[in-house]
């Protein structure tokens, strides 16, 4: 038997290439024949295993397709209209802080200039203050809404009929108390004698 000195595999004494590799087992000048003419490998000799395909490297990151990104509205976020919450706090105070998602706070701001307005001078300049502050709490408020710094509360028309709903109650409520002021008051005057006193002079 002879031992191919490159794959160390066991030939015939007779073959002048290995079986398995088809490497030249005679005279060093002849020449191994070529892939084609090689000879199958001999039974029960291993059989090489395939070479199995170069994969590419994955790359570190993947960029994202189209779909995964997140959706932008057509109309872009939300705005409050700067101008008209103004006007509504100038025309009623507190409807714009109703414009603006807060009519609670609106209401109140409308019955404190109301009572404040009741006794007049010098009350009624502590109620101007609070009015000229609805105007300007609305206008920072809706500022402040358009570019992200508090939340936007978008307006409801059941909270503006809410809002007319309590300032005439406030209104008929302001009515009354002036009406039974007046009635007091002419009450005392009549019942008073020349010497101011209701209970008559001493």
């Amino acid at each position: 038997m002879k031992k191919c000195p490159a794959c160390k595999t066991l030939n015939d004494e007779s073959a002048q290439y290995c079986s398995f590799c088809g490497y030249s087992l005679g005279d060093e000048d002849t020449p191994a024949p070529g892939p084609q003419a090689a000879a199958p490998p001999a039974r029960g000799a291993p059989t090489p295993a395939p070479a199995e395909p170069e994969i590419p490297p994955a790359a570190d990151t993947v960029p994202p397709s189209p779909a995964a990104a997140p959706a932008t509205p057509a109309g872009g976020a939300p705005k409050k209209s700067v101008a008209m919450a103004i006007i509504a706090s100038i025309l009623f105070p507190g409807l714009g802080q109703t414009y603006n998602g807060a009519l609670l706070k609106g209401v109140l701001l409308y019955l404190g200039i109301t009572l404040l307005s009741l006794p007049g001078y010098p009350f009624i300049l502590l109620a101007g203050v609070v009015y000229l502050y609805t105007i300007w709490d609305a206008y920072h408020t809706a500022t402040r809404m358009n570019k992200g710094e508090i939340g936007f509360v978008n307006f409801s028309w059941v909270s503006i009929f809410l809002y007319f709903v309590s300032a005439v109650a406030i209104a008929i409520g302001a009515g009354m108390i002036l009406a039974a002021l007046a009635m007091a008051a002419d009450e005392y005057f009549l019942y008073t004698d020349s010497c101011g006193n209701i209970f008559g002079c001493s």
